[in-house]
Parts: structure tokens; C-alpha cells; sequence
């Protein structure tokens, strides 16, 4: 069983590639469309989305994540970064994982993270 946490409808698809698998994700969580277009600020203010339902579905994703055997992920996403740390917590050890962009980054607040596509904020 594969736990997949995305907005993107391509990823989606691109499961159909992995039949083999059984791939496990919110069939609730709207992909595509406006979200691809506005920020989240623009899509809550104009009400184009629904500010509770999306924190739900990020609170129900950090903690299905937290609960994986390993975590695959952005580390310059908070979302995967507090999954793997709740996910450390849990099993009092640390858990394999895979950041698809950067290390881990412990400089909260300045700008040393690294990733291919240049530093960022912490």
C-alpha cells in the first residue's frame, strides 16, 4: 500500500503506470482547476475554496503520513517536514525517508536551505 498525499491530478494518473501497487489517497481533495491558476490566499479570500475543509485535509494528510513505514517527499514542504518529525516522534526512532528537493534544513528563519533550484527560507 502506497499512502499518496498530492494536489495534482497528473500524479494521480501517473499511478495508472503502477497497477501493481495499490496506491491510497483522498478521492475528496480537489485537483487541478483554479488551484493551479491562484494561490491559496487568492482561492480563501475570493471563496473560491473552503478554508476548513482544506485544513482538514492537510491535518489528514500530515497525520496519514506520519503513520508510513517511510516517507517520500519535499523537505522545503512544512507538510512533509512536521509528517516526518510527528512520524520520528511516534516510533521514537527515525524512520527511512527520501526528500525528492532538499536535505533537511535546521536554520529556521534564514536563508541556507539548498535545493537544485537555489537556497531558500527555513
Amino acid at each position: 500500500n502506497i499512502y499518496l498525499a498530492t494536489d495534482s491530478g497528473g500524479v494521480l494518473n501517473d499511478t495508472l503506470k503502477y497497477p501493481q501497487y495499490n496506491w491510497i489517497y483522498d478521492k475528496s481533495t480537489r485537483r487541478g482547476g483554479i488551484l493551479n491558476k491562484k494561490s491559496i490566499e487568492y482561492s480563501l479570500s475570493h471563496g473560491l475554496i473552503d478554508g476548513y475543509d482544506e485544513g482538514l485535509g492537510v491535518i489528514d494528510d500530515v497525520y496519514l503520513l506520519a503513520d508510513t513505514d517511510a516517507l517520500v517527499g519535499k523537505f522545503t514542504s512544512n507538510i512533509d517536514r512536521v509528517a516526518y518529525q510527528l512520524m520520528t516522534g511516534m516510533a521514537n526512532c527515525y524512520k527511512p525517508y527520501f526528500s525528492m528537493d532538499s536535505t533537511w534544513c535546521f536554520d529556521h528563519g534564514l536563508k541556507s536551505g539548498r535545493s537544485d533550484y537555489g537556497p531558500f527560507w527555513c
